[in-house]
């Protein structure tokens, strides 16, 4: 099973908060971490990718470049704001807690 988007923005803070900036390194950082530093960590992945919910003017406007490139091969339409909120919310309900 792949991981959710929150355990990946865990994994990504654990290693740039290790000091360790190498992804590769053996194994999880998280396992290194006490429960509450643990907790404390997935309420940060939680909260960064929160603040993701709204996007910006230019992220709309990139996913619906994005869309129109698209669409010269496949039909669809522009993607709108509504596009990234709904992401960002399947992302936060990944562990049964939509936003």
């Amino acid at each position: 099973m792949s991981e959710s988007m929150i355990e990946r923005v865990e994994r990504a803070l654990a290693i740039h908060f290790s000091g360790n900036r190498q992804p590769c390194m053996s194994g999880d950082p998280r396992d290194r971490l006490s429960p509450l530093q643990r907790r404390n960590l997935s309420d940060a992945a939680r909260a960064a990718i929160e603040a993701m919910r709204e996007a910006s003017d230019e992220m709309v406007e990139a996913m619906n470049n994005q869309a129109y490139y698209a669409s010269l091969s496949y039909p669809r339409g522009h993607i709108g704001p509504g596009a990234w909120s709904a992401a960002i919310d399947a992302a936060l309900s990944e562990h049964g807690q939509g936003g």
